[in-house]
């Protein structure tokens, strides 16, 4: 399966069409580091921040932050500062902050469309007088 093959699966994602352009330059035309290369992407885009939730993949999923490049100490260092919780918990959290995002978003849309419209409303008893706009020639 070609480099296309396989990334064409997860096209529309912003950084995997950057991982696109990267293999499409010429780089690799040889794909002798492909593996490699492709387990680093899998990793970057496995840690990188979700803008909604403020969390990776992995610790919406297990509670866990995988390091890769600090080593033993840096393990030492942080299991007194991490705590595990219940995954379930974190994914319900997750799910109501999603939820509540979404609702704001649709409040404020009807916000805007409503300053951008107007705010005219008229009651049953008023008379609204409409007319066409006259027609020009010449």
């Amino acid at each position: 399966m070609s480099v296309d093959e396989q990334v064409l699966i997860q096209r529309g994602d912003p950084e995997l069409d950057k991982i696109i352009s990267i293999f499409k330059k010429g780089k690799f035309e040889r794909h002798k580091d492909r593996d490699l290369i492709m387990k680093k992407l899998d990793r970057n885009l496995n840690n990188a921040l979700n803008k909604t939730t403020n969390k990776t993949p992995f610790q919406m999923l297990h509670d866990y932050s995988p390091r890769f490049n600090d080593g033993i100490l840096r393990k030492q260092a942080d299991e007194s500062a991490e705590r595990w919780t219940d995954p379930t918990e974190i994914q319900t959290s997750i799910r109501e902050r999603i939820e509540n995002m979404q609702k704001k978003k649709k409040k404020d849309e009807g916000h805007l469309r409503q300053k951008k419209c107007g705010t005219t409303s008229y009651k049953s008893e008023q008379v609204v007088v409409m007319k066409n706009t006259p027609i020009l020639t010449g």
